[in-house]
C-alpha cells in the first residue's frame, strides 16, 4: 500500500475547498480513500464544524435559566444547535425532569396526624408550615399577631390561597422565623 506525498498546492487546495467539497468528491479528485482525505484534514487543522467555546458565563446563564427557555430559545442565544445545548446540559449535571420532580415535591403537603388542642385542629406539615383549623377569619398585611401554642408575636408578611381552595399566610415571628400558617381549611 503506497502512502500519497501530498504536495504544497495539494494541501492549500484541500484548505480552501474543504467546506465546498465532500470528502468523497475530494478522494475521488485526489484518487485517495475518504480516510485519507479525512486524516489529512485532520493534520491540516480543517475541521467543518466548528465547537463552541464556553465561557463561564455562558454556564452561569445555562445554570440560572435552563428551566426557563426551551433547548431551541437557548440554542438560538448561543447559536449552536440544540443538540450542543442538550449535551451541555448534561455535562454540567443540569436535568430539567430532575429539577420539575425537586419543585413538585418542595409543594406536595403530605398528610401529618391531627392534634386537638383547645378546640382547635392542628396538623403539623411541614417545619415551617402549620395547618390552623381557626375557622374563616380575615387577616391583613403587616398585621401583628400572637400564636397561642408557641406564645410567640409575629407579622403578617404575604397573603395567599393554597391550590386547595384554603387561605394561608406567611407569618415572620420573632423567636419561630418565618412561618406558613394555612387557616380556613375547606374539609
Amino acid at each position: 500500500m503506497s502512502t500519497k506525498r501530498w504536495t504544497k498546492e495539494e494541501e492549500d487546495f484541500l484548505e480552501l475547498n474543504f467546506e465546498k467539497l465532500s470528502n468523497k468528491d475530494l478522494a475521488e479528485k485526489f484518487n485517495v480513500s475518504e480516510i485519507a482525505i479525512q486524516r489529512k484534514l485532520a493534520r491540516l487543522s480543517c475541521h467543518r464544524q466548528k465547537q463552541k467555546k464556553w465561557t463561564k458565563e455562558d454556564e452561569i446563564f445555562l445554570k440560572k435559566n435552563y428551566m426557563k427557555y426551551s433547548d431551541k430559545e437557548l440554542s438560538d442565544r448561543f447559536s449552536v444547535s440544540e443538540v450542543a445545548i442538550k449535551r451541555k446540559l448534561h455535562r454540567l449535571k443540569l436535568s430539567r425532569a430532575q429539577k420539575r420532580k425537586e419543585k413538585a415535591e418542595t409543594f406536595k403537603v403530605k398528610a401529618a396526624p391531627i392534634v386537638k388542642i383547645k378546640n382547635e385542629t392542628t396538623r403539623i406539615v411541614k417545619s415551617n408550615v402549620e395547618v390552623y383549623n381557626i375557622g374563616k377569619k380575615n387577616y391583613e398585611l403587616n398585621q401583628k399577631i400572637f400564636h397561642q401554642i408557641w406564645k410567640d408575636e409575629g407579622v403578617v408578611k404575604n397573603l395567599f390561597q393554597t391550590r386547595e381552595g384554603n387561605s394561608a399566610m406567611l407569618v415572620d415571628f420573632k423567636r419561630m422565623g418565618e412561618k406558613v400558617l394555612i387557616f380556613g381549611i375547606n374539609d
